[in-house]
């Protein structure tokens, strides 16, 4: 999913936005994200866009450090599993809340 449709009215080199629609990709694939405008995957694609304001571009760092800041506030895919339904966006949004505030 390309990183456009988050990025507002923010310009990148298109070098850049393909950087950071691949690691927007290999984060959300990461952390079972669907690629859709939901709003744990809004705050996945606002972290990358941040790190690219900051000069990062490539894609390999732009998913570690992204990953970086989530991985340690999400359950592991086979606890999602036992405790909750389906709504696994949910859990990981609220998650995500968690190490916003």
């Amino acid at each position: 999913m390309p990183i456009r449709p988050f990025l507002a009215s923010q310009a990148f080199e298109p070098e850049s936005t393909r950087q950071m629609s691949l690691a927007l990709e290999n984060v959300c694939a990461r952390l079972a994200l669907t690629l859709t405008d939901d709003p744990a995957t809004r705050r996945v694609a606002s972290k990358i866009i941040e790190l690219a304001q900051r000069g990062v571009r490539d894609a390999p760092t732009l998913t570690a450090r992204t990953l970086n800041e989530f991985e340690h506030y999400c359950l592991p895919r086979r606890l999602r599993a036992a405790f909750f339904d389906s709504d696994q966006d949910s859990v990981l949004f609220v998650l995500i809340h968690i190490k916003k505030a």
